[in-house]
């Protein structure tokens, strides 16, 4: 076992807390939180740094309001001379690895991942709320129908979902918009939320990729 201890940062992106049930919601919404939250710090007002997912995770990694970062955009990028909490953990003997259901962190080259040894990125998640949520049967059906396979398809295409290749009448829309601001730095895997939690356990359990007596630390997107 390592000296020091392991760590796991998890993030339930976009998660509303008077959801969850250890925060008083009335249906038993995350037991397993609860749980945890039983016999750790829960805090009551906390406040996020950033209202979307780039700032705020931006001063989760280096401990910086967003004025400070200066990663509030699309296209902004971490300056090198700023400090990750995994290069601090990596530079402290750390194996690190980050496991993400967002392509806005890992795959697009905005600096979030430097520091990380091992980074997985994962698109099964997006996939399947554009499929239900824009897919789904219209009752006006025709051109309502027609415009939800546009959305889907032109959502889907931007975010690197699809395996499909976006149609040329569509670039205006799509693509281009996006890739004039972002280098998408890896290709994601399809993989279900659970099946990403199932490598991270992994890791922890067989620690594989790890010097004999090495702490992890393991950052969560879900």
């Amino acid at each position: 076992m390592p000296k020091q201890p392991d760590i796991i940062l998890m993030v339930l992106d976009t998660q509303r807390a008077d959801r969850l049930s250890c925060y008083g919601y009335p249906f038993g919404t995350s037991p397993h939180l609860d749980s945890f939250a039983e016999e750790a710090a829960l805090f009551s007002r906390a406040v996020a740094p950033g209202q979307w997912t780039i700032p705020t995770h931006a001063s989760i990694f280096t401990g910086l309001y967003p004025s400070q970062h200066t990663v509030d955009q699309m296209d902004s990028v971490l300056p090198t001379a700023v400090t990750t909490l995994a290069e601090r953990l990596t530079n402290a003997g750390y194996f690190t690895a980050g496991f993400s259901h967002n392509p806005l962190i890992g795959m697009v080259a905005n600096g979030l991942d430097r520091g990380f040894q091992s980074f997985n990125n994962f698109n099964y998640l997006g996939a399947g709320l554009l499929s239900v949520n824009l897919s789904s049967p219209s009752r006006s059906g025709g051109v309502t129908t027609r415009l939800r396979g546009t959305a889907r398809f032109l959502v889907a295409e931007t975010l690197g979902y699809s395996q499909k290749t976006p149609l040329d009448i569509f670039a205006p829309f799509s693509l281009p918009v996006w890739k004039k601001f972002l280098h998408w730095r890896r290709a994601s895997k399809v993989a279900k939320v659970e099946d990403s939690l199932r490598m991270a356990s992994e890791l922890f359990l067989n620690r594989e990729g790890t010097s004999s007596g090495q702490p992890i630390f393991a950052f969560i997107n879900l």
